[in-house]
């Protein structure tokens, strides 16, 4: 190749290299825009909810003034700071028990005492605070880890008394911009809870006298079958010296076994103890998995419909 040749393959070259490298400037310049219009969105999400906070502290918010309230549903790991607090369970219990929940399988996490389960900001406050998650953390998921009022809700506070996490949960479904509509429904599953006698929370077990009936009991599959144990439990089964129900009054240093079935989504039985009641009636509590059961189905239709 000539002189000429070389120089205009060395043009060339250059050339292709500037319009690679203008490319990767273009497209790091889209993917900082991008981010940065990110940050800027969940900056003014917060910011539309803290001012949404404080005019309903100083009485002008929603409440007061018949304002529409906001359908936002924050996830709990986007809550600001205040929210995230308020759930956060007592920083004291849990260095009390920091050996204990080195185990695997156990937590700690705080129930949000309210007088029944909301969808929108607006509808509660807890110390004049906004928890804009469904069912205001009166509801847990001991397998998701987290206070939404879904169908993965296994446990909820209500009125001093510990219930299925599958109580009547109500969706808030948009229909465009200006109407909503609100569903209620009820999962399929069962919930049965009992109080084993002289046990602690570090011993209990599936051998511990009062555990076995639990550990044993078949989820039924069939939908009529479920509905009538669903029936019995919210009555009270007894067997042999324990009873079993659906519900149970908030027991404080008193440990609770409770077996969960959310049909094909999980099926659990985790043993617990309410190591601190607050002044409002919120309760934190420590806990651990005594055995996870591959989840059930149910043959045909739900057990149920509301």
């Amino acid at each position: 190749m000539n002189c000429a040749g070389l120089l205009r393959a060395s043009v060339l070259t250059a050339c292709l290299a500037g319009a690679g490298l203008a490319q990767s400037l273009s497209d790091l310049e889209a993917k900082a825009a991008r981010e940065a219009a990110e940050r800027k969105r969940e900056q003014e999400q917060q910011r539309v909810l803290e001012a949404h906070r404080e005019r309903m502290e100083r009485g002008t918010g929603a409440n007061a003034s018949g304002e529409k309230a906001p359908l936002t549903l924050w996830l709990e790991n986007q809550l600001p700071g205040r929210e995230r607090k308020l759930l956060a369970a007592d920083p004291e219990a849990r260095k009390k028990y920091e050996t204990f929940l080195r185990q695997p399988d156990t937590g700690l996490f705080k129930l949000i005492a309210v007088g029944s389960p909301t969808v929108s900001v607006n509808d509660l406050k807890v110390a004049n605070v906004v928890i804009p998650i469904r069912g205001g953390g009166s509801y847990y998921s001991f397998t998701r880890h987290r206070h939404d009022a879904d169908e993965w809700a296994q446990l909820r506070l209500l009125n001093g008394e510990l219930q299925s996490g599958l109580s009547t949960q109500v969706r808030v479904l948009a229909l465009n911009s200006e109407m909503t509509s609100t569903v209620k429904f009820t999962p399929d599953g069962l919930t049965a809870f009992v109080v084993p006698e002289n046990s602690t929370l570090e011993e209990v077990s599936v051998e511990t006298p009062g555990v076995a009936y639990l550990n044993d009991l078949k989820p039924p599959q069939d939908p009529a079958e479920l509905a009538g144990l669903v029936k019995r439990l919210d009555e009270g089964i007894g067997a042999g010296a324990f009873i079993y129900k659906s519900s149970l009054p908030v027991r404080p240093d008193t440990t609770c076994v409770m077996r969960s079935v959310i049909y094909k989504k999980a099926d659990i039985l985790v043993a617990f103890r309410v190591v601190r009641q607050d002044a409002d009636g919120s309760l934190h509590i420590l806990w651990k998995q005594l055995r996870n059961f591959p989840p059930p189905g149910l043959k045909g239709g739900p057990a149920k419909k509301d």
